[in-house]
């Protein structure tokens, strides 16, 4: 079996069967299924991580990759020689920095490099399992979300903030550090239901508050509170819009075969 295939059953990156499309169902399923059950809403928490690649311990990776996928003998003093003696530096135009050492991080643009990332932080989805929280990971963007009741909405709010703080802890001590600015959380359900929900106190990492936020971007797709879509639908046609019409003026200088595979290549 490969290392893909024994990482978390909640990370859709660089995995077998698994891309942004299939992180955004898994959520927006369990999103609508807390809505259709006796639950009135749910808390999402989007928590970011900085220069995540760029921090990965070396040799807290290599001790995970041999005792949790089982990766020994030559396989493993492969990647601790691949990891080894790397250095990086700054180039422009003529000039360049001096070399510097690298101690840590994964190769980026490498084809090992991602998928030794989501090995690294593999364990966080037990982590948050032991708070009875949902978690949903693409890469370095992690999602922790919980559905909440009007009768204990106070003790799911210290639940969540619980396990966003012991998440917090494992990421310091395995050299990550969460962006406590970046890191935003929502409110999902329905107009009515929302419209009568208990004042919710704002989750915690640390100390420091999570902002509530209107809208969440998520694998490409932007979430309101209502689960609307209008936003991103308002995004798309804005963005659809500006190309057609920057393509309609260079329309007479083109092919019909290059005109088309331009506007079906347009970033949407």
């Amino acid at each position: 079996m490969c290392a893909s295939d024994s990482c978390s059953s909640t990370q859709s990156a660089y995995r077998r069967h698994h891309s942004t499309e299939t992180a955004l169902l898994h959520t927006l399923d369990s999103i609508y299924l807390n809505t259709s059950l006796t639950f009135f809403a749910t808390l999402l928490v989007y928590l970011d991580l900085s220069t995540a690649f760029d921090t990965i311990d070396h040799h807290l990776l290599l001790d995970r990759l041999n005792e949790s996928f089982g990766v020994s003998g030559t396989a493993h003093s492969w990647l601790r020689s691949d990891l080894s003696n790397r250095h990086q530096s700054v180039r422009a135009g003529q000039s360049e920095s001096p070399r510097t050492h690298c101690p840590t991080g994964v190769p980026q643009g490498s084809v090992l490099g991602p998928l030794l990332f989501t090995c690294y932080i593999s364990p966080i989805s037990s982590v948050a399992s032991l708070f009875d929280t949902s978690i949903q990971q693409y890469a370095d963007d992690t999602y922790i979300y919980i559905a909440l009741t009007t009768a204990d909405v106070t003790a799911h709010i210290s639940r969540l903030s619980s396990c966003l703080s012991v998440l917090q802890n494992w990421f310091c001590h395995k050299g990550l550090a969460l962006n406590i600015s970046k890191s935003e959380s929502i409110l999902f359900g329905t107009r009515q239901r929302l419209r009568n929900f208990p004042l919710v106190s704002t989750p915690t990492i640390a100390g420091s508050q999570i902002p509530f936020s209107n809208n969440i971007k998520t694998s490409g797709v932007t979430l309101d509170t209502n689960l609307t879509l209008n936003q991103h639908v308002s995004s798309l046609c804005k963005s659809m819009h500006f190309h057609t019409r920057a393509l309609h003026h260079i329309r007479p200088a083109l092919s019909y075969c290059i005109a088309t595979t331009l506007a079906t290549s347009v970033p949407r």
